[in-house]
C-alpha cells in the first residue's frame, strides 16, 4: 500500500493531524508519552468492557499457555481482537491513532491487543522497552486503556521520561532492572484514562500491594514493514473480519 493509500485509510478512520496538539507533539518528542485523562467517559461502556474483560479472563484460564497469556503474579488475556465486538472501538480511536501516527511516522498496523490484571503481591516487572532488538526508536507505539484506577499501590506503570532517545542498554544504567530508576515516574490516573507512549520508552509494571483491581487493556502498533505479535491475516476469526470496516481491516494488515 502506498503512502497516499495509507493517508486515505487514516482519513477513513477519522484520523487528522489536528487531533494532536502542539503540546501533545512536544510531550511525545520529549518525554515519549502522552496521557488522555478520562478518555473513555461513558461509564456504561466502561462497565461493559470490564465485564467482558472478566469473562475473557475466565476463558483464558483454560486456554493453552503462552508467553502472552501467562505471567506469574498477574492474570492475562491474549488477542482481544477476536474476543468480541465490545473490544473493537479501542483499536481505531482517531485521537489515539493520531498520536500513534506521530510516534511511528509512517504506515503502521496493529501489533497486539492484550489484557492484564495484577494480583496482590505480584506485578512488579523489569524495566524494559518494547521491540528491544530494533534500534529504530520509532518502530512501535503502545497504549494502556485503564479499566480501573491506577494508583501507587495497585501496580501502576512506571516510565522513564525521555528514555526512548537513549542508545545504551537499560542494564548499563540500571543493572538491577527491577530496581527503581532515579528518573522514573509512576503513571497514576482514573479509570477510562489512556496512556499512549513510544514503545522504546523504558517502562514496567509496579507491584500490587493493596490488592485493588488493576485491569488494563494493552494495544500496540508497529511500523507496517515489521512482524506483528499476532499475525492477524491468519488469526482473525471470520466473524471478526466481517464486522470490521475496510479501514479497520487495514489496521490488522489485510
Amino acid at each position: 500500500m502506498t503512502t497516499s493509500q495509507y493517508e486515505a485509510m487514516l482519513a477513513k478512520l477519522g484520523v487528522d493531524r489536528g487531533l494532536l496538539s502542539d503540546e501533545g507533539r512536544f510531550l511525545l518528542d520529549g518525554a515519549g508519552y502522552l496521557v488522555f485523562p478520562g478518555f473513555l467517559a461513558d461509564d456504561n461502556y466502561l462497565d461493559r468492557l470490564a465485564t467482558a474483560f472478566d469473562d475473557q479472563l475466565r476463558l483464558s484460564a483454560n486456554e493453552p499457555q503462552t508467553i502472552y497469556n501467562t505471567e506469574s503474579g498477574a492474570l492475562r488475556i491474549a488477542d482481544c481482537v477476536n474476543r468480541g465486538a465490545v473490544f473493537d472501538p479501542l483499536i481505531h480511536s482517531p485521537r489515539v491513532l493520531a498520536a500513534v501516527a506521530y510516534i511511528i511516522g509512517r504506515p503502521f498496523k496493529l501489533d497486539s491487543y492484550n489484557g492484564r490484571d495484577v494480583l496482590q503481591g505480584g506485578g512488579h516487572q523489569n524495566l524494559h522497552a518494547d521491540n528491544p532488538d530494533n534500534p529504530d526508536p520509532t518502530s512501535i507505539a503502545n497504549s494502556l486503556w485503564l479499566l480501573d484506577d491506577f494508583t501507587t499501590t495497585n501496580g501502576a506503570t512506571r516510565l522513564v521520561p525521555g528514555s526512548h532517545r537513549k542508545t545504551t542498554p537499560i542494564q548499563d544504567e540500571l543493572p538491577d532492572r527491577k530496581a527503581a530508576h532515579p528518573d522514573q515516574v509512576i503513571f497514576t490516573a482514573t479509570r477510562g484514562s489512556v496512556l499512549v507512549f513510544n514503545g522504546h520508552v523504558w517502562h514496567g509494571g509496579t507491584g500490587n500491594t493493596s490488592g485493588d483491581r488493576r485491569r488494563v487493556l494493552l494495544i500496540s502498533y508497529v511500523a507496517r514493514e515489521l512482524p506483528q505479535q499476532v499475525e492477524y491475516r491468519t488469526h482473525t476469526l471470520p466473524e471478526t473480519y466481517a464486522r470490521l470496516s475496510s479501514a479497520g481491516r487495514y489496521l490488522l494488515d489485510f
